[in-house]
């Protein structure tokens, strides 16, 4: 096959191999020259024959399958645009046309399937399980359960990491600062997710980035605080107390806290780890206002 294996003759197979997303050149290369420097197993007419004659079939049947799936997923797109949780689902970020039909049929229409999040979390897989033995315990990854719908969410927390803020700080806090494995820290975000969807899915409501960080900034999530946009605030000190103050900068890198409140030490802020900030801010009870100062070391 040597004297077919001209630029000419090749680049069709270079087209292939990158219509199937095969990018590296290099292992393209190498995937062609094997190729061209193929030796036939056997030369025996009748082998060769019977082996042509299936592999036509198959493509025969690739073309058959092809079309059917083509098929079913213009009917899965006309459904979702149809069904009464479409546009819920849809506006989930990293949710596209795959992934959203995908969690409408994860959650269903039926309110009363489930009493909580937790139910949900826990029947996919995402949950973890804590198992304990006198006073002894461990918690280990749940297996029991349908692996379709756990795969779900774990594809569609980690599709949201590109498309929301805070899913990518958490996971970026995960994976530097907790030091968890890829895939852990992905369950981690889909655990999160499921509470998040849940609720929108119970009130009916499409989900809105938006409203969900300022929902975190007025909790006193850590998570807020650290994508929160510059609103001109600093540090200060009054009565002895740190404050919140306004000033020309943007944001402090680092704090040096006196010991008070409980709170002490030095918290750096980096970009890395958006999770290692303190929350100090002013908490109203019984008709006074108390300094409260928080420090997280993980996100909320």
């Amino acid at each position: 096959m040597a004297q077919f294996g001209g630029i000419a003759a090749r680049a069709p197979l270079r087209k292939f191999f990158h219509e199937h997303n095969c990018r590296s050149a290099e292992r393209n290369q190498k995937r062609i020259d094997a190729i061209y420097q193929a030796v036939p197993a056997t030369d025996d007419a009748a082998v060769l024959e019977a082996g042509a004659l299936t592999a036509r079939g198959l493509v025969a049947l690739l073309r058959t399958l092809r079309d059917n799936i083509d098929e079913l997923d213009r009917r899965i797109a006309e459904s979702v645009a149809t069904h009464p949780e479409g546009a819920l689902f849809a506006s989930l970020p990293g949710a596209g046309p795959v992934l959203a039909p995908r969690l409408i049929v994860a959650f269903g229409t039926r309110r009363e399937r489930y009493n909580s999040a937790y139910q949900m979390q826990c029947y996919s897989g995402i949950a973890p399980v804590k198992e304990a033995s006198g006073k002894t315990s461990w918690v280990h990854f749940r297996r029991a359960c349908p692996k379709f719908l756990r795969q779900t969410f774990h594809e569609f927390a980690l599709h949201s990491i590109g498309q929301s803020e805070w899913a990518k700080a958490y996971y970026q806090h995960l994976r530097e600062d907790e030091h968890k494995s890829p895939h852990a820290a992905v369950r981690s975000s889909a655990y999160k997710w499921i509470r998040i969807i849940f609720r929108c899915w119970e009130d009916g409501k499409p989900y809105d980035e938006e409203v969900y960080l300022n929902s975190l900034r007025r909790r006193g999530s850590q998570l807020g605080a650290a994508l929160a946009p510059a609103t001109g605030l600093a540090w200060g000190t009054v009565a002895g107390f740190q404050k919140l103050s306004e000033n020309n900068t943007s944001r402090i890198n680092s704090e040096n806290w006196e010991n008070h409140s409980g709170c002490s030490g030095q918290i750096t802020v980096t970009q890395k780890n958006p999770c290692a900030q303190i929350t100090n801010y002013a908490q109203k009870q019984k008709g006074r206002f108390l300094w409260v100062c928080v420090v997280h070391n993980i996100c909320a």
